[in-house]
C-alpha cells in the first residue's frame, strides 16, 4: 500500500506539469480560434440565427435515418459522465485537503484542459468507425490503434475500464447510497439496487439511448443544482470577496510551496487542485472522445468544440459555484465534516431541514447521468479489448456488482486507485496527443471554412 501511496503521489504530481506543458504546446499552435468558434457555437444555442442552431441541435452533414445523436447530445452525453460526486464532494475534498488556493488551479487546469479535450475530441472523430448498427463508435485506444499504437491502445483501455468499475461504479454507488440514507434511512443495499434497476434498461440500448436520456437529464438537474447555489452565494453576497481572496491567497501564498519552481509546481493546493479538476471534467485523460464520437457531426473538428464548452459548463461554472457557496457560509472549513456533509449545512442556510432531502435529489441524478455514461465508456473499453467476443453480458455483470458493492462497502481506499489510474490514463493520452499535434491542428484548419 505504501509503493501504490508513493506511486500515485509521484503520478498525480507530474499530472498538473503534463497539462500545463501539453496544453500549453496546443494553445501556441491554435492560438485561440478554438475558443471563439466555441462561443459562437454556444451563442448559436441561444441566438435566433436557425442556421446555427441547426449545426448543434440536429444532425449536420448527417444522412437522414442514420443512427446517431446530434452533436448537442453527444456533448450532453459526456458532460453527464463529468458532473457528478466530483462537483459537489471532490471539491468540498479539494478545499479540506488543498485549502481554498486549489479552486484556483482547478481553473487554470480548466483552461488547459478546454484546449485539450478539443483536440482528443477531434482525433477520435477522425478515427471513428460505423458499429454495425447505423452509429460509430471510437475513441482514444480506437484513435491509438489506428496509428500502430497497439499496445498504448490496449493500455489505455485496460485501465479505463478499471476507471469505469472504480469511479463509474462503486464510488457513485457509495455516495448515493450514504446520501440516501442519511436523508430517508434507506438500507445501502436499496440504494444500489435502486440505481442498479435504473441504470442496466437504459445502457442496454446503447449509445443513442444514453444519449437521449442525457438530452433529458443532464440540463434538468445542472439547472437546478446551478440555482440552489446560486441562491446560497447570494443569501451570503457580503461574504463573496472574502471567498475570492482566500482562492487566490491559498493559491499564492508561501506556504503553497515547498520552495523554488518546482516546490510551488508540486506544493499541496497545485496537486489537490489539478486533481480533483481532472476528476471533475476529465480534460486530457481520454475519456471524453467515446461519446462525442457517437455523434452524427462529419466535420471532427466542429465536434471538438463541443468539448470546450463541456469543461467550461463542468468546471469553470460548476465546481466554482460549489466552492463559492462553501466558501461563503464557512471561510473557514469546520473540522469533522465529510465533503458532503459540508455542502449540506452550506445549503441549509438557505433551505433550512429541506436541504439534505435537495441535496440527495441532486446526487442521485448527478451520480446516475454519471454511472451511465461510464457505463458506456467501459463497454466501449471492453469491447476494444475483446473485439471478436461477445463482452456485453460479461462486462454489464461486472458493472452491476461494481454498483451493489459500492453501495454497500467503504471506498476509502478506491479513491487511491482511482487518482492512480487516472493519473495513468492522462499521461499516455497527452503523449498520443504530443505524437499526432500537427494532425490536430491540419483538421482544426476547418474551423476557418465557417
Amino acid at each position: 500500500m505504501r509503493f501504490f501511496a508513493y506511486l500515485s503521489d509521484l503520478l498525480c504530481g507530474a499530472v498538473p506539469l503534463a497539462l500545463i506543458a501539453v496544453g500549453g504546446y496546443f494553445l501556441v499552435r491554435l492560438g485561440l480560434s478554438p475558443f471563439w468558434a466555441a462561443a459562437r457555437t454556444a451563442g448559436g444555442l441561444f441566438l435566433p440565427k436557425k442556421h446555427q442552431k441547426a449545426a448543434a441541435l440536429q444532425h449536420t452533414g448527417a444522412s437522414k435515418g442514420e443512427n446517431s445523436p446530434s452533436p448537442l447530445r453527444a456533448m450532453l452525453m459526456a458532460l453527464g459522465g463529468t458532473v457528478g460526486v466530483g462537483n459537489i464532494a471532490g471539491v468540498a475534498l479539494a478545499l479540506a485537503t488543498g485549502g481554498a488556493g486549489a479552486i484556483f488551479w482547478m481553473w487554470v487546469c480548466a483552461l488547459f484542459a478546454m484546449i485539450l479535450k478539443y483536440a482528443e475530441i477531434t482525433l477520435a472523430m477522425d478515427s471513428r468507425t460505423p458499429d454495425g448498427r447505423g452509429g460509430y463508435t471510437g475513441g482514444t485506444a480506437y484513435a491509438m490503434h489506428a496509428v500502430g499504437w497497439r499496445r498504448a491502445g490496449g493500455i489505455f483501455a485496460f485501465l479505463c475500464l478499471i476507471y469505469t468499475l472504480t469511479v463509474g461504479g462503486a464510488v457513485q454507488a457509495n455516495a448515493v447510497a450514504d446520501c440516501l440514507g442519511d436523508a430517508f434511512s434507506l438500507p445501502p443495499w436499496v440504494s444500489g439496487a435502486l440505481l442498479l434497476a435504473l441504470t442496466l434498461p437504459a445502457v442496454w440500448g446503447g449509445g443513442r439511448k444514453i444519449a437521449a436520456v442525457a438530452a433529458f437529464l443532464v440540463p434538468f438537474m445542472c439547472l437546478g443544482y446551478l440555482l440552489a447555489t446560486a441562491a446560497v452565494i447570494l443569501t451570503h453576497a457580503e461574504a463573496l470577496p472574502r471567498a475570492f481572496s482566500l482562492i487566490f491567497e491559498g493559491a499564492f501564498s508561501p506556504a503553497a510551496g515547498a520552495g523554488g519552481v518546482f516546490g510551488f509546481l508540486f506544493s499541496r493546493a497545485t496537486r489537490i487542485g489539478a486533481s480533483r479538476g481532472l476528476m471533475s471534467n476529465e480534460g486530457g485523460c481520454g475519456t471524453a472522445p467515446m461519446a462525442h464520437v457517437t455523434s452524427a457531426e462529419t466535420v471532427a473538428a466542429r465536434q471538438g468544440l463541443f468539448g470546450i464548452l463541456e469543461v467550461f459548463a463542468d468546471t469553470v461554472v460548476i465546481c466554482t459555484l460549489t466552492a463559492l457557496a462553501i466558501l461563503c457560509v464557512f471561510p473557514d472549513l469546520p473540522d469533522g465534516l465529510s465533503g458532503m456533509a459540508v455542502v449540506r449545512a452550506a445549503l441549509a442556510t438557505v433551505f433550512g431541514q429541506a436541504a439534505g432531502g435537495m441535496l440527495s435529489l441532486f446526487l442521485f441524478l448527478f451520480a446516475y447521468a454519471t454511472v451511465l455514461c461510464e457505463a458506456y465508456y467501459g463497454e466501449v473499453s471492453a469491447a476494444y479489448l475483446f473485439p471478436r467476443r461477445n463482452t456485453r453480458v460479461a462486462f454489464f455483470a461486472l458493472f452491476g456488482g461494481s454498483l451493489l458493492l459500492g453501495a454497500v462497502c467503504s471506498v476509502d481506499a478506491v479513491w487511491q486507485l482511482c487518482d492512480l489510474t487516472l493519473a495513468a490514463m492522462t499521461l499516455l493520452n497527452l503523449a498520443f496527443l504530443c505524437k499526432k499535434a500537427d494532425r490536430v491542428v491540419t483538421l482544426s484548419a476547418e474551423l476557418k471554412k465557417r
